[in-house]
């Protein structure tokens, strides 16, 4: 791959030089392909969370979903809780 020289803004300075600074890297092209990697992880969580968030659009499209308005959001999650708590209270010993 050619060498090319580039002057690099104050953004990616500070982007490569985190890394480099954590002694993950020494080397700026240790940095840039650690960098890539995290943008990678990154962009494949956005596109999970996506996904998550399409289908709880289409639960409460279709109507499967239950809205909680904040006043009832403690004794909805204490509902939701209260089974997991006797299968674990019945669990043998």
């Amino acid at each position: 791959m050619p060498k090319r020289n580039v002057d690099p803004t104050d953004e990616q300075n500070a982007f490569v030089a985190e890394p480099v600074t954590w002694d993950a890297c020494q080397k700026a092209s240790k940095a840039m392909r650690a960098l890539r990697q995290r943008r990678s992880k990154v962009a494949l969580k956005l596109e999970a969370r996506r996904a998550q968030v399409a289908v709880g659009l289409a639960d409460l499209q279709r109507g499967s979903a239950t809205e909680v308005g904040e006043a009832e959001l403690d004794a909805f999650l204490d509902g939701l809780a209260a089974p997991v708590a006797l299968r674990v209270d019945r669990r043998p010993d």
